[in-house]
């Protein structure tokens, strides 16, 4: 029992560490993702731009 009671905490604090960390990924990679779809959006305009004013 003294093991299982030592254990538990243990295991919850791993289960939340886990947790977090998934949930810190997962701002990251929306992070990215938005700072990369911005950029593209903002090159594909300006790439565009140019090419109107080329033509």
């Amino acid at each position: 029992v003294p093991v299982a009671l030592t254990k538990s905490p243990v295991v919850g604090l791993c289960d939340q560490l886990i947790a977090n960390h998934l949930i810190v990924s997962a701002a990251l990679v929306l992070l990215a993702l938005g700072v990369g779809y911005t950029v593209t959006r903002a090159i594909t305009r300006r790439i565009l731009r140019l090419r109107d004013g080329a033509v």
